[in-house]
């Protein structure tokens, strides 16, 4: 199975790596409206919403004015296996180094007390629309969601989505995926 998500992962990276910025900006507004959409239909207009500083391969969900009056907590990794999630804007996120990846967290010595999300956006490199999830293969979110339990949504473009994920007993599923083409409610397409 791990090859599975290896070959699994080369594969969405090159995909990604390989969109039309002008398709992707597109995507990715799209993407916001659906969930401002979301969040609409959940009641949860306002009020603590977990997001990520996006990478270049990843649904940018900062495009749109959608998130302006939310309360926007970022992740900060904590430790080799932690993360949590405290107050932060765009523009006061700090570049740090994890992983082979520059990464935009809050800094470290601005950090209040975490505060767990009501709901959290999840990037992945691939999702099903029973609630699977790929992600990088570090596990930060998988356990960050087992343990807080938030409503958790998986941002992807449409051809992000397969069936037959490979996952094993460690990965979190998904509440909701929402593409630019829909929402999925997982929990409904599970039974």
């Amino acid at each position: 199975m791990v090859a599975d998500k290896k070959e699994l992962r080369a594969k969405m990276r090159a995909f990604l790596q390989e969109l039309d910025p002008k398709m992707k900006r597109s995507w990715d507004e799209a993407i916001g409206k659906n969930l401002a959409q979301l969040l609409k239909k959940l009641k949860r207009k306002k009020g603590l919403l977990g997001v990520y500083s996006p990478l270049k391969d990843e649904v940018d969900w900062t495009i749109g004015e959608w998130h302006r009056d939310r309360s926007l907590l970022f992740p900060l990794i904590e430790s080799q296996t932690e993360m949590s999630f405290h107050p932060a804007s765009l523009q006061h996120l700090v570049t740090q180094v994890a992983f082979g990846f520059e990464l935009k967290m809050p800094s470290r010595s601005l950090s209040t007390v975490p505060i767990v999300p009501e709901v959290v956006l999840v990037p992945g490199l691939s999702f099903s629309k029973t609630g699977a999830r790929l992600g990088r293969g570090r596990g930060y979110f998988d356990r960050y969601l087992s343990r807080h339990r938030p409503l958790a949504v998986g941002v992807a473009y449409e051809s992000q989505l397969h069936e037959d994920l490979p996952v094993d007993s460690s990965d979190w599923p998904m509440n909701f995926v929402v593409t630019e083409k829909a929402i999925y409610d997982c929990a409904k397409t599970r039974q």
